[in-house]
């Protein structure tokens, strides 16, 4: 008798798990109501699609950053020349200065001497 119940207990149990199974089954999409989602050609075909469109973004990319680097290159080169023309003006000009104060020195100089030896 035992072996009846736990035959019948198993069975049972069988049988819950088949209608839990037939309810799971019964809520899956048919092809008709996948008819609308794309296939997987045409997942392909998508893919495909964008990667070409990504190599030809990721060109277009490659040429902007040359010419923006060509651009701030020729500006770099611009600026160094602006640099060393300024460099060069800088000193001509504190050359001169220097000229200037060594004459004004001179002249001092020579003014103390003549003060001096007029006091004496």
């Amino acid at each position: 008798m035992a072996k009846d119940d736990d035959m019948r207990e198993r069975l049972q149990s069988l049988e819950t798990k088949f209608d839990r199974l037939e309810q799971k089954v019964d809520q899956l999409p048919t092809k008709a109501d996948l008819a609308g989602f794309a296939t997987k050609a045409d997942l392909t075909a998508f893919a495909e699609a964008m990667t070409d469109r990504m190599g030809i973004m990721l060109g277009d990319a490659n040429d902007s950053v040359k010419k923006a680097a060509e651009g701030y290159g020729g500006t770099l080169e611009r600026i160094e020349r602006d640099l060393n023309e300024f460099r060069s003006e800088w000193r001509h000009k504190s050359d001169d200065t220097d000229r200037v104060l060594t004459d004004h020195v001179n002249r001092i100089v020579a003014l103390e001497r003549i003060t001096r030896l007029s006091r004496e």
